[in-house]
């Protein structure tokens, strides 16, 4: 028995938090969490071509982003 949502992730408001011990199987959260944070930044970057955010924020927002991209592309320590 799977206990995965099939629901999407997105992002918005926290229905439901729940907290566990214990790790995650190896790889699997991580290449979730990757594919996650570049749909966000996708959306991100699409906002600010569409002018829906307010440009004193474009480089901040921008260096944010890349500075998890760089995260994401370093080794995982053990």
């Amino acid at each position: 028995m799977s206990e995965q949502s099939r629901s999407s992730m997105t992002a918005g408001k926290i229905l439901l938090k729940w907290k566990t011990l214990g790790t995650a199987p190896a790889g699997k959260a991580k290449i979730e969490y990757d594919q996650q944070i570049r749909e966000v930044k996708k959306g991100v970057s699409e906002a600010i071509l569409r002018e829906q955010v307010p440009p004193g924020y474009h480089d901040a927002i921008r260096k944010y982003f890349d500075s998890l991209e760089k995260k994401l592309a370093e080794p995982e320590e053990k």
